[in-house]
Order: structure tokens, then C-alpha cells, then sequence
């Protein structure tokens, strides 16, 4: 969900390496005017007439990746899933999971697995003027500008999940966002400030959501950042007005699904072995990388697991930096 406002000078660029360079000439190539990304939508939705202060494609992106570089260094990792346009759908190519995004935003998005309920995940209140989801960067991401004012989404697929991201330009966004689960799922969230969706009936564990965070444009990340919830529909509160940030801001929630049977596994006999730590990493193993390189990842940082010992603020803490 959402672009812009900057005033403050950027912070100064990480080392040099692979996916840093991948990173910036997929910035380059996004900040070239007149080019497809700020071109109107290609996949064009009945009753949609594009916000006239939304943010374009690629500016929604040049946003994300001044926020949170990180995100867009992962998304040109090789092997990592891709969007493309399918029969009026936005398809995911490469992941492990079957994932399809509606190119209306206001239809949200569903992950599958076999023998596990579909997750099927609705945004509340997307504006109807809201921009159509249209692939960006190469396929690594999906956008819909004007989704809130001042807010654009970013989508990005993961190998056993998909991320939320909001991109929030100006203290004219809202500070709350909502998505709503299909009936007979419930949302609930934990002390630690991770949420999990269930189903009502059995228990099973459907998605797990990371405890949330947000960042603006010099990476600072912003305090009070949390999940509430109704049982249904899972609200993330970003209180940005109140704090002296930097616009953009970029927020998640990140959904990862489809793993409950290997997840569950894994993190029981972890959390016996090292607590909720180690937890996390099993996680965080299976999710972005596969199962083949859980226990190599157990082996080579258990210790700094059992160290950091919160689930899933370490596999959190993983992928942003």
C-alpha cells in the first residue's frame, strides 16, 4: 500500500556485492522516464480509473527500494518466485506453494498447499480508484498505486508465502490496514506480537504472519508498529504521524503459508532443543530456502538463535538485513 514525501539525505549505500548491484540497476532501469512501469496498467479492471495523485509503478518501487533495499536484494537472488499475468490473474511462478493475486486489489490475494486449507487473504477499505495490480521489477514484484491516499501495495511472492508491503508517502495515509480471513478461519495474535490464522474447526495452523515492523527512508524503523485483531480481519497499526520519519514509509505484514506440517515439525523439535530461537531459524529455513537447507542453517546458527531466542522476530531479523 503506498509512495512518498523526502527530505532528509539518504543514508550511505551498504558494500558492494551481487545482489547490491542486481538491486541498483533494477532502480536504474525503474527511474527511466516514459518506460512500461509508468506507462498506464496492463491488465486493466472494469470501474477502475487510476487515482490522479497515485504514485506510478516504478516510482511505488523506486520507494520500496530506498526504504528497504534489502527486500529488492532478495528478489534478485536467483531461484527466488516470480509474478506473471495469467487468464486475468497475476500467477507465481517458482514457488512451492500455488499462489495466485486478483488483479483487482480490492480481491487480495490466496496461497494453497496440498492437504491444507486454502489461505485466502481480502484487504478492507482499498480505495476504488486503487491502480490495477501490474507486475514491476522484472516480475519480481507486484504493485497497486492509490490503494489508500498516499498509499501504494507492494506484493511479492515468497517460496511458502507472500508479503504486504505498504508504501506510505506522506502523513495524509491512514495509520491502519486491514485484511480479512475467509470464514471458518480465525486470525489470533500472540503475545509476542505475532499473529497466526487458524482454522475454527480443526486448529491447523493455516499462516503464519512475523511480528510487524516499519521503516522509513533512512531505515529507521518506527516504534508502536502492531498487529490488532477481531478474530477475522487482521489490522496492522503504523503510527507514523506521530514521529519525526522520513517519507516514504515502507510497513509488511508477510504471510507465509503452506507450511504447517514441516514448520511444525521442525520448530517442535527445535524449540526441545534450544528454545524459541532456534524456532525461528527452522522457520525461517524452510520458507526461504527449502527444507534441504534447514539442518545446514540449524548447524552453522543455532547459537546466535538461542542468543536472539524470540520466535519469529529472528527469522524477521534475517531477511531485513
Amino acid at each position: 500500500m503506498t509512495p512518498y514525501p523526502s527530505t532528509a539525505t539518504a543514508p550511505a549505500p551498504s558494500p558492494a556485492g551481487p545482489a547490491h548491484h542486481a538491486r541498483k540497476v533494477i532502480a536504474a532501469a525503474l527511474a527511466v522516464p516514459c518506460i512500461a512501469l509508468a506507462a498506464p496498467a496492463a491488465f486493466p479492471v472494469a470501474g477502475h480509473a487510476q487515482a490522479t495523485d497515485a504514485p506510478s509503478v516504478g516510482e511505488t518501487v523506486q520507494a520500496l527500494d530506498a526504504a528497504a533495499p534489502e527486500i529488492l536484494d532478495a528478489a534478485a537472488s536467483a531461484g527466488t518466485p516470480e509474478v506473471t499475468p495469467q487468464d486475468g490473474m497475476i500467477d507465481v511462478v517458482g514457488a512451492s506453494v500455488d499462489t495466485e493475486i486478483a488483479t483487482d486489489p480490492r480481491d487480495g490475494f490466496s496461497v494453497s498447499a496440498p492437504g491444507q486449507d486454502t489461505l485466502t487473504i481480502t484487504p478492507v477499505g482499498v480505495d476504488a480508484a486503487a491502480g490495477p495490480v501490474t507486475p514491476a521489477a522484472g516480475g519480481a514484484v507486484a504493485v497497486a498505486t492509490g490503494t489508500d491516499p498516499g498509499v501504494s501495495t507492494v506484493i511479492q511472492p515468497l517460496e511458502r508465502g507472500i508479503s504486504t508491503y505498504t508504501v506510505i508517502s506522506g502523513p495524509q495515509a491512514p495509520e491502519r490496514y486491514s485484511w480479512r480471513v475467509e470464514d471458518g478461519q480465525t486470525i489470533t495474535v500472540g503475545e509476542d506480537g505475532s499473529a497466526t490464522v487458524t482454522s475454527t474447526a480443526t486448529g491447523e495452523v493455516i499462516a503464519f504472519v512475523p511480528v510487524p515492523w516499519a521503516k522509513d527512508k533512512t531505515g529507521r524503523e518506527l516504534d508502536g508498529v502492531h498487529f490488532e485483531t477481531d478474530g477475522q480481519t487482521l489490522t496492522l497499526v503504523v503510527p507514523h504521524r506521530g514521529q519525526a520519519v522520513v517519507y516514504d514509509v515502507v510497513a509488511d505484514p508477510i504471510w507465509f503459508a503452506g507450511i504447517a506440517g514441516v514448520v511444525g515439525h521442525a520448530a517442535r523439535w527445535a524449540a526441545v532443543a534450544c528454545g524459541g530461537g532456534v524456532a525461528a531459524s527452522a522457520v525461517y529455513a524452510i520458507v526461504f530456502k527449502g527444507r534441504r537447507a534447514l539442518w545446514e542453517d540449524l548447524r552453522t546458527n543455532w547459537q546466535r538463535a538461542c542468543v536472539e531466542g524470540i520466535i519469529g522476530r529472528v527469522g524477521l531479523r534475517w531477511l531485513l538485513r
